[in-house]
C-alpha cells in the first residue's frame, strides 16, 4: 500500500517539476489511496511561518482549521515522514 503511494506522490512531484502547475489527481488516484490509508485528513499551508508555509489540519467542512506544528511545521515534511505523521494528524 505505502509503495504505491510513494509512487504516486513521485509521480506527481515529476509532473509538477515539469509543468510547475499542480498536478492531476489521475481521476482521484491519490485521494483513494489516501483515503484507504486514513480518514481523508484535510491539509493546507498557511501563507507564513517561512518559505514552506505552516502546515495546518482543515475541518471537514472547510470551516476551522488547526496549526499542527508540533506533528510536521510544514507540509513538504509531514508527506516526507508521512507513515510516522498520519496517525497524529488524523486524531486532530
Amino acid at each position: 500500500m505505502m509503495q504505491r503511494l510513494d509512487a504516486v506522490k513521485w509521480d506527481m512531484l515529476e509532473e509538477w517539476a515539469k509543468t510547475r502547475k499542480a498536478p492531476s489527481m489521475r481521476a482521484g488516484c491519490m485521494t483513494a489511496l489516501i483515503r484507504q490509508r486514513c480518514q481523508a485528513v484535510k491539509l493546507a499551508t498557511l501563507k507564513h511561518g517561512g518559505r514552506d508555509g505552516t502546515l495546518v489540519v482543515v475541518s471537514r467542512d472547510l470551516a476551522r482549521c488547526q496549526t499542527v506544528g508540533e506533528i510536521a511545521p510544514t507540509l513538504q515534511q509531514a508527506l516526507d515522514n508521512w507513515d510516522q505523521v498520519v496517525a497524529e494528524l488524523e486524531l486532530v
